[in-house]
């Protein structure tokens, strides 16, 4: 059964340059993004089959790349945070709650044309 991840980076800004954060955001974002993790409200987001610690073990590796590939950068000084949560257990507090969705039909052009006519009526009695 696939799981859905997130991928929740944050460098160093009090630390570190913008400059350079912004250097090491673009290496990580294009890493990641070359592995087919979207980019979603702030976070990585992908489905995996694995659980959270062989996961967690795949984004240690790539990040372990970007380091070999770039042993100037020391990317690990820049990561303030750096942690991966299942969406599938997380609940967006700014989202409703659909658990009560409302049933929606489709109306037809006729059933438009009444409510139309029951809302100048409407406000022709208010206006009166």
């Amino acid at each position: 059964m696939s799981r859905r991840y997130g991928l929740f980076i944050n460098l160093d800004y009090k630390n570190r340059s913008s400059q350079e954060c912004t250097l090491i955001w673009d290496i990580i974002k294009t890493t990641f993004d070359e592995q087919g993790f979207l980019f979603e409200k702030r976070i990585f987001v992908f489905s995996s089959e694995h659980d959270i610690e062989q996961v967690s073990n795949l984004v240690v590796q790539l990040l372990d790349q970007i380091q070999i590939n770039s042993p100037e950068l020391h990317i690990y000084n820049y990561l303030s945070d750096c942690f991966i949560l299942s969406l599938d257990e997380c609940k967006d507090i700014k989202r409703p709650d659909t658990s009560n969705t409302i049933m929606v039909e489709d109306l037809n052009p006729e059933d438009l044309k009444l409510i139309e006519m029951e809302y100048q009526d409407l406000f022709k009695n208010i206006n009166s």
